[in-house]
Protein backbone atom coordinates (compact mmCIF):
# COMPACT_ATOMS: atom_id res chain seq x y z
CA UNK A 1 0.00 0.00 0.00
CA UNK A 2 2.90 2.35 0.78
CA UNK A 3 4.30 1.92 -2.74
CA UNK A 4 0.88 2.64 -4.20
CA UNK A 5 0.65 5.88 -2.19
CA UNK A 6 4.08 6.98 -3.43
CA UNK A 7 2.98 6.14 -6.99
CA UNK A 8 -0.19 8.24 -6.63
CA UNK A 9 1.76 11.20 -5.23
CA UNK A 10 4.44 10.91 -7.96
CA UNK A 11 1.88 11.13 -10.78
CA UNK A 12 -0.23 13.84 -9.09
CA UNK A 13 -3.11 11.46 -8.51
CA UNK A 14 -3.05 12.14 -4.76
CA UNK A 15 -2.91 15.64 -3.26
CA UNK A 16 -2.31 16.30 0.45
CA UNK A 17 -3.82 19.55 1.76
CA UNK A 18 -1.31 21.30 4.10
CA UNK A 19 -2.48 21.45 7.70
CA UNK A 20 -2.29 25.27 7.89
CA UNK A 21 -4.94 25.46 5.15
CA UNK A 22 -7.46 23.30 7.05
CA UNK A 23 -10.34 23.88 9.47
CA UNK A 24 -11.44 20.74 11.33
CA UNK A 25 -14.79 19.68 12.77
CA UNK A 26 -15.68 16.44 14.60
CA UNK A 27 -19.23 15.18 15.00
CA UNK A 28 -21.24 12.08 15.79
CA UNK A 29 -23.70 10.40 13.43
CA UNK A 30 -25.99 7.37 13.88
CA UNK A 31 -24.26 4.12 12.97
CA UNK A 32 -25.18 2.93 9.49
CA UNK A 33 -25.85 6.45 8.21
CA UNK A 34 -24.73 6.91 4.61
CA UNK A 35 -23.38 10.39 3.97
CA UNK A 36 -22.50 12.33 0.84
CA UNK A 37 -20.46 15.48 0.27
CA UNK A 38 -23.68 17.35 -0.59
CA UNK A 39 -25.41 16.24 2.63
CA UNK A 40 -22.38 17.19 4.72
CA UNK A 41 -22.15 20.58 3.00
CA UNK A 42 -25.83 21.20 3.76
CA UNK A 43 -25.42 20.40 7.47
CA UNK A 44 -21.90 21.63 8.28
CA UNK A 45 -20.69 24.17 5.68
CA UNK A 46 -22.18 27.02 7.73
CA UNK A 47 -19.64 26.23 10.47
CA UNK A 48 -16.71 26.67 8.10
CA UNK A 49 -14.68 29.92 8.17
CA UNK A 50 -14.43 29.67 4.35
CA UNK A 51 -17.17 30.70 1.92
CA UNK A 52 -18.36 27.77 -0.23
CA UNK A 53 -15.47 25.60 1.04
CA UNK A 54 -13.94 22.48 -0.46
CA UNK A 55 -14.88 19.62 1.88
CA UNK A 56 -13.08 16.39 2.78
CA UNK A 57 -14.72 13.97 5.17
CA UNK A 58 -14.03 10.61 6.80
CA UNK A 59 -16.65 8.44 8.50
CA UNK A 60 -15.63 5.83 11.05
CA UNK A 61 -18.54 3.93 12.67
CA UNK A 62 -20.55 6.68 14.40
CA UNK A 63 -17.77 9.29 14.20
CA UNK A 64 -17.58 11.88 11.42
CA UNK A 65 -14.51 14.03 10.69
CA UNK A 66 -14.89 17.00 8.35
CA UNK A 67 -12.07 19.18 7.00
CA UNK A 68 -12.74 22.49 5.22
CA UNK A 69 -10.36 24.44 3.02
CA UNK A 70 -10.71 27.31 0.55
CA UNK A 71 -12.64 26.31 -2.55
CA UNK A 72 -10.39 25.39 -5.47
CA UNK A 73 -10.49 22.90 -8.38
CA UNK A 74 -8.35 20.00 -7.16
CA UNK A 75 -7.35 17.95 -10.21
CA UNK A 76 -6.05 14.95 -8.25
CA UNK A 77 -8.03 11.72 -8.04
CA UNK A 78 -7.65 11.64 -4.23
CA UNK A 79 -7.54 14.71 -1.95
CA UNK A 80 -6.50 13.94 1.65
CA UNK A 81 -6.06 16.37 4.60
CA UNK A 82 -2.55 16.28 6.09
CA UNK A 83 -3.94 16.07 9.62
CA UNK A 84 -5.68 12.79 8.72
CA UNK A 85 -2.29 11.07 8.62
CA UNK A 86 -1.36 12.58 12.00
CA UNK A 87 -4.65 11.28 13.40
CA UNK A 88 -3.90 7.75 12.12
CA UNK A 89 -0.45 7.89 13.74
CA UNK A 90 -1.85 9.13 17.08
CA UNK A 91 -4.44 6.34 17.39
CA UNK A 92 -1.91 4.13 19.21
CA UNK A 93 -0.82 6.88 21.62
CA UNK A 94 -3.80 6.70 24.02
CA UNK A 95 -6.03 9.49 25.29
CA UNK A 96 -4.61 12.98 25.71
CA UNK A 97 -3.68 16.31 24.19
CA UNK A 98 -0.73 16.25 21.80
CA UNK A 99 1.06 19.53 21.08
CA UNK A 100 3.60 19.80 18.25
CA UNK A 101 6.01 22.71 18.81
CA UNK A 102 7.21 24.89 15.94
CA UNK A 103 6.62 28.32 14.40
CA UNK A 104 2.95 27.48 14.87
CA UNK A 105 1.92 25.16 17.68
CA UNK A 106 -0.48 22.42 16.56
CA UNK A 107 -2.80 20.79 19.08
CA UNK A 108 -4.57 17.45 18.58
CA UNK A 109 -7.17 16.01 20.98
CA UNK A 110 -7.46 12.20 21.07
CA UNK A 111 -9.99 10.26 23.12
CA UNK A 112 -10.99 6.59 22.72
CA UNK A 113 -8.85 6.48 19.54
CA UNK A 114 -10.98 9.24 18.05
CA UNK A 115 -9.88 12.70 16.90
CA UNK A 116 -12.01 15.26 18.75
CA UNK A 117 -10.15 18.47 17.98
CA UNK A 118 -7.40 20.02 15.88
CA UNK A 119 -6.28 23.61 16.59
CA UNK A 120 -3.48 26.10 16.18
CA UNK A 121 -2.61 27.50 19.63
CA UNK A 122 -0.67 30.58 20.67
CA UNK A 123 -0.12 30.16 24.42
CA UNK A 124 -0.46 27.72 27.31
CA UNK A 125 -3.84 29.07 28.40
CA UNK A 126 -5.46 27.74 25.24
CA UNK A 127 -4.08 24.29 26.05
CA UNK A 128 -5.64 24.60 29.52
CA UNK A 129 -8.98 25.48 27.92
CA UNK A 130 -8.74 22.36 25.75
CA UNK A 131 -8.00 20.23 28.84
CA UNK A 132 -11.14 21.50 30.57
CA UNK A 133 -13.32 21.30 27.47
CA UNK A 134 -12.44 17.68 26.70
CA UNK A 135 -11.84 16.53 30.30
CA UNK A 136 -8.27 15.39 29.61
CA UNK A 137 -5.22 15.80 31.86
CA UNK A 138 -2.45 14.15 29.87
CA UNK A 139 -0.43 16.56 27.67
CA UNK A 140 2.30 15.27 25.35
CA UNK A 141 4.68 17.82 23.81
CA UNK A 142 6.42 16.89 20.56
CA UNK A 143 8.84 18.65 18.22
CA UNK A 144 8.38 19.70 14.60
CA UNK A 145 10.80 16.92 13.60
CA UNK A 146 8.60 14.37 15.36
CA UNK A 147 5.64 15.81 13.46
CA UNK A 148 7.28 14.68 10.21
CA UNK A 149 7.85 11.23 11.73
CA UNK A 150 4.19 10.99 12.70
CA UNK A 151 3.20 12.10 9.19
CA UNK A 152 5.25 9.27 7.65
CA UNK A 153 3.82 6.80 10.16
CA UNK A 154 0.28 7.87 9.26
CA UNK A 155 1.04 7.43 5.55
CA UNK A 156 2.16 3.83 6.23
CA UNK A 157 -1.04 3.10 8.15
CA UNK A 158 -3.31 4.30 5.33
CA UNK A 159 -5.59 1.52 4.04
CA UNK A 160 -7.46 1.19 0.76
CA UNK A 161 -10.86 1.62 2.45
CA UNK A 162 -9.52 4.87 4.01
CA UNK A 163 -8.40 6.18 0.63
CA UNK A 164 -11.80 5.43 -0.97
CA UNK A 165 -13.44 8.03 1.29
CA UNK A 166 -11.25 10.77 -0.19
CA UNK A 167 -12.05 10.11 -3.86
CA UNK A 168 -12.37 13.41 -5.72
CA UNK A 169 -14.31 12.49 -8.89
CA UNK A 170 -17.31 14.06 -10.58
CA UNK A 171 -19.03 11.21 -12.43
CA UNK A 172 -20.80 13.45 -14.95
CA UNK A 173 -20.22 12.47 -18.58
CA UNK A 174 -18.08 15.53 -19.36
CA UNK A 175 -15.88 15.07 -16.28
CA UNK A 176 -15.31 11.40 -17.05
CA UNK A 177 -14.23 12.26 -20.61
CA UNK A 178 -11.84 14.97 -19.35
CA UNK A 179 -10.35 12.61 -16.78
CA UNK A 180 -9.76 9.87 -19.38
CA UNK A 181 -8.06 12.30 -21.77
CA UNK A 182 -5.82 13.71 -19.04
CA UNK A 183 -4.86 10.50 -17.18
CA UNK A 184 -5.02 7.71 -19.79
CA UNK A 185 -1.22 7.66 -20.03
CA UNK A 186 -0.93 6.24 -16.49
CA UNK A 187 -1.18 2.45 -16.09
CA UNK A 188 -3.23 2.72 -12.90
CA UNK A 189 -5.99 4.61 -14.68
CA UNK A 190 -7.10 1.55 -16.70
CA UNK A 191 -8.76 0.10 -13.59
CA UNK A 192 -10.12 3.48 -12.56
CA UNK A 193 -11.63 4.09 -16.01
CA UNK A 194 -13.47 0.77 -15.82
CA UNK A 195 -14.81 1.70 -12.37
CA UNK A 196 -15.99 5.09 -13.62
CA UNK A 197 -17.66 3.63 -16.72
CA UNK A 198 -19.62 1.15 -14.60
CA UNK A 199 -20.68 3.92 -12.23
CA UNK A 200 -21.61 6.24 -15.11
CA UNK A 201 -23.69 3.47 -16.75
CA UNK A 202 -25.56 2.89 -13.52
CA UNK A 203 -26.21 6.61 -13.16
CA UNK A 204 -27.40 6.81 -16.80
CA UNK A 205 -30.00 4.03 -16.39
CA UNK A 206 -31.10 5.40 -13.03
CA UNK A 207 -31.58 8.82 -14.59
CA UNK A 208 -33.79 7.34 -17.36
CA UNK A 209 -35.84 5.53 -14.74
CA UNK A 210 -36.25 8.73 -12.73
CA UNK A 211 -37.39 10.64 -15.82
CA UNK A 212 -39.95 7.92 -16.66
CA UNK A 213 -41.35 7.91 -13.11
CA UNK A 214 -41.46 11.71 -13.14
CA UNK A 215 -43.57 11.70 -16.34
CA UNK A 216 -45.96 9.15 -14.85
CA UNK A 217 -46.23 11.18 -11.67
CA UNK A 218 -47.04 14.37 -13.58
CA UNK A 219 -49.78 12.56 -15.55
CA UNK A 220 -51.40 11.23 -12.36
CA UNK A 221 -51.05 14.64 -10.73
CA UNK A 222 -52.95 16.31 -13.55
CA UNK A 223 -55.75 13.71 -13.40
CA UNK A 224 -56.25 13.74 -9.64
CA UNK A 225 -57.29 17.08 -8.15
CA UNK A 226 -57.63 15.65 -4.65
CA UNK A 227 -54.03 14.47 -4.71
CA UNK A 228 -52.89 17.99 -5.61
CA UNK A 229 -54.94 19.42 -2.72
CA UNK A 230 -53.42 16.90 -0.30
CA UNK A 231 -49.91 17.79 -1.48
CA UNK A 232 -50.64 21.50 -1.06
CA UNK A 233 -52.01 20.88 2.45
CA UNK A 234 -48.97 18.75 3.30
CA UNK A 235 -46.62 21.52 2.12
CA UNK A 236 -48.46 24.03 4.29
CA UNK A 237 -48.11 21.77 7.35
CA UNK A 238 -44.39 21.26 6.65
CA UNK A 239 -43.89 25.01 6.22
CA UNK A 240 -45.62 25.70 9.54
CA UNK A 241 -43.52 23.05 11.29
CA UNK A 242 -40.32 24.50 9.80
CA UNK A 243 -41.38 27.99 10.84
CA UNK A 244 -42.15 26.76 14.37
CA UNK A 245 -38.80 24.97 14.59
CA UNK A 246 -36.94 28.03 13.33
CA UNK A 247 -38.68 30.48 15.66
CA UNK A 248 -39.09 28.34 18.79
CA UNK A 249 -36.93 25.24 18.83
CA UNK A 250 -33.64 26.75 17.70
CA UNK A 251 -33.63 29.73 20.04
CA UNK A 252 -30.74 30.06 22.48
CA UNK A 253 -31.34 29.87 26.23
CA UNK A 254 -29.91 33.06 27.83
CA UNK A 255 -28.85 31.07 30.92
CA UNK A 256 -26.64 28.97 28.65
CA UNK A 257 -25.06 32.16 27.30
CA UNK A 258 -24.42 33.51 30.81
CA UNK A 259 -22.86 30.17 31.80
CA UNK A 260 -20.64 29.98 28.71
CA UNK A 261 -19.48 33.61 28.91
CA UNK A 262 -18.35 33.16 32.51
CA UNK A 263 -16.75 29.81 31.69
CA UNK A 264 -14.31 31.37 29.20
CA UNK A 265 -12.53 33.06 32.10
CA UNK A 266 -10.29 30.60 33.92
CA UNK A 267 -9.44 30.89 37.65
CA UNK A 268 -5.82 31.65 36.69
CA UNK A 269 -6.76 34.56 34.38
CA UNK A 270 -7.27 37.13 37.17
CA UNK A 271 -10.24 38.56 35.30
CA UNK A 272 -13.99 38.87 35.73
CA UNK A 273 -17.18 39.84 33.88
CA UNK A 274 -18.38 43.20 35.19
CA UNK A 275 -21.23 43.84 32.76
CA UNK A 276 -23.49 41.66 30.61
CA UNK A 277 -26.52 42.65 28.53
CA UNK A 278 -28.46 40.28 26.25
CA UNK A 279 -31.06 41.51 23.75
CA UNK A 280 -32.40 39.52 20.80
CA UNK A 281 -29.31 38.19 19.02
CA UNK A 282 -26.90 40.79 20.46
CA UNK A 283 -24.77 40.52 23.61
CA UNK A 284 -22.80 43.36 25.23
CA UNK A 285 -19.99 42.04 27.45
CA UNK A 286 -17.41 43.86 29.60
CA UNK A 287 -14.40 42.05 31.04
CA UNK A 288 -12.03 43.52 33.62
CA UNK A 289 -8.52 42.07 33.80
CA UNK A 290 -5.00 42.85 35.01
CA UNK A 291 -3.41 41.67 31.77
CA UNK A 292 -3.39 42.78 28.11
CA UNK A 293 -5.26 39.67 27.01
CA UNK A 294 -8.37 41.02 25.33
CA UNK A 295 -7.59 39.09 22.13
CA UNK A 296 -7.44 35.83 24.10
CA UNK A 297 -11.04 36.24 25.28
CA UNK A 298 -12.11 37.26 21.78
CA UNK A 299 -10.69 33.98 20.43
CA UNK A 300 -12.44 31.98 23.13
CA UNK A 301 -15.75 33.71 22.43
CA UNK A 302 -15.42 32.91 18.72
CA UNK A 303 -15.24 29.19 19.56
CA UNK A 304 -18.80 29.18 20.99
CA UNK A 305 -20.99 27.34 18.47
CA UNK A 306 -23.82 29.88 18.46
CA UNK A 307 -21.58 32.96 18.07
CA UNK A 308 -21.61 34.54 14.62
CA UNK A 309 -19.21 37.46 15.18
CA UNK A 310 -17.27 39.09 18.02
CA UNK A 311 -15.66 42.53 17.98
CA UNK A 312 -13.87 44.56 20.64
CA UNK A 313 -15.94 47.75 20.79
CA UNK A 314 -13.44 49.65 22.93
CA UNK A 315 -10.89 49.26 25.70
CA UNK A 316 -9.49 51.52 28.39
CA UNK A 317 -7.34 51.42 31.52
CA UNK A 318 -8.53 52.22 35.06
CA UNK A 319 -6.51 53.12 38.12
CA UNK A 320 -4.10 50.47 39.23
CA UNK A 321 -3.45 49.27 35.69
CA UNK A 322 -6.83 47.49 35.41
CA UNK A 323 -7.69 46.82 31.75
CA UNK A 324 -11.33 46.95 30.65
CA UNK A 325 -12.50 45.40 27.36
CA UNK A 326 -15.96 45.91 25.88
CA UNK A 327 -17.15 43.23 23.44
CA UNK A 328 -20.13 43.21 21.08
CA UNK A 329 -21.19 39.64 20.27
CA UNK A 330 -23.59 38.83 17.43
CA UNK A 331 -25.36 35.47 17.77
CA UNK A 332 -26.47 33.34 14.83
CA UNK A 333 -29.81 32.73 16.53
CA UNK A 334 -32.16 34.80 18.66
CA UNK A 335 -32.57 34.53 22.43
CA UNK A 336 -35.42 32.37 23.65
Amino acid sequence: MEKMIQYLIKYNLLFIIPIDKLFFLASNVPEGTKLSKELIAFNYAKKSPFKNPFICYYQEENSLYVWFTKAQPFKALFVVPESFFIYKALQDMGDGIFVFKGETQLLFVMKNKRLLGQFQVNDASEITVAQEEYSLENITTLSSAEYNDFLKKGLKKLKLHDLKQFVNIDFSKEKVQDFILQKLTYPLVAALVFYMLVTFSQAYFMQNKIEKLTREYKTLQQQNTKTKEMIAHHNQVVEKLNSFAKEELQAINPLQIVYDLNKIILPTDKAKVVYLDITSNLVQLRIQTKKDDGIKYLQRLNKLAYVKEVIITNTYTRRGGIKVYNYTITLNRSIK
